[in-house]
């Protein structure tokens, strides 16, 4: 019972939070009826993945403690979905769409200073190296960045475009492999005994091959394109097979359910991303004809 008590303790916290910003993201979206917003947050959820895959995966400047599974490594990771693919992206993303200045990024840079230090009163977040004056300037960048790209998204820019694409698959593509991962049907890892940790400093590079393949094959109008993804990809599985960096064949055939389950989602937000930011950019077009 007192076990599970702390469980709720440390847990209620992150679904608060889970909650609030949900509400902000629906206000946000609502409010402004502009579907850029959502290829926006995707980039913005990108940035913050990459930046935590340093962080957390390789630095391990600090660790989430949401006591939401029993497995601490997934635990952790789990903490840092919430804050990365949620609360902080999601603040940005609200930034940008309502256009607000420096003092409201300092504020909200405030807000989630405030949550740290009260998330490491409660020893729900637990710090290493990394202090929370770090989480106030990286934020307050962080918002900065998210209005740039915000306004580069709208001229839809080649180079912007492949990388909003590539930051958007490879999101999706880490949070699935997470989900892979927590139901013990995906393991990377070298020699004998693969360890968690050592599975989630791998996990960003399996990610990346998987979202730039995505990226270089989307460019082919072949029909063949589907078989040449396929092929790649599994050609990448087999080989970690063979490198015995995949945990088992049970790894293997799940993977594989990912990839083709991945290629219909990328699919459908490589065509989201593209008329989104095309559309936007005839809206630019036209709101500043040319003189």
């Amino acid at each position: 019972m007192r076990t599970l008590n702390r469980r709720r303790k440390n847990t209620i916290p992150f679904i608060i939070l889970l909650v609030i910003h949900v509400v902000m993201l629906i206000y946000t979206v609502r409010k402004k009826n502009d579907k850029s917003l959502l290829v926006l947050l995707f980039s913005n959820i990108g940035f913050a993945y990459i930046f935590e895959a340093v962080v957390l995966n390789f630095l391990k400047g600090y660790t989430y403690l949401p006591k939401i599974v029993k497995n601490k490594v997934h635990d952790n990771i789990l903490g840092a979905v919430f804050s990365q693919a949620i609360y902080v992206p999601i603040v940005a993303t609200f930034i940008s769409a309502f256009k607000l200045n420096w003092k409201w990024k300092v504020l909200f840079s405030t807000y989630f200073s405030i949550i740290e230090r009260l998330f490491i009163k409660w020893k729900i977040f637990r710090t290493k190296w990394w202090k929370t004056s770090y989480t106030f300037v990286f934020t307050f960048v962080y918002f900065f960045l998210s209005d740039s790209w915000n306004k580069l998204l709208r001229k839809n820019y080649f180079l912007v475009r492949k990388i909003t694409e590539y930051l958007s698959i490879y999101s999706i593509g880490s949070t699935g492999l997470f989900f892979l991962a927590i139901f013990k049907n995906f393991k990377l890892g070298r020699g004998r005994i693969h360890t968690w940790k050592e599975h989630y400093t791998m996990i960003p590079f399996f990610a990346s091959s998987f979202a730039l393949i995505q990226i270089g094959l989307n460019q082919l109008k072949s029909r063949r394109r589907k078989l040449l993804l396929f092929i790649c990809v599994n050609g990448i599985d087999f080989l970690l097979k063979r490198l015995n960096l995949l945990k088992d064949n049970e790894s293997l055939k799940y993977l594989i359910l990912h990839h083709l389950l991945g290629y219909f989602i990328s699919k459908k937000v490589l065509k989201f991303v593209s008329t989104t930011m095309k559309s936007e950019e005839i809206k630019e077009q036209t709101s500043f004809p040319n003189k």
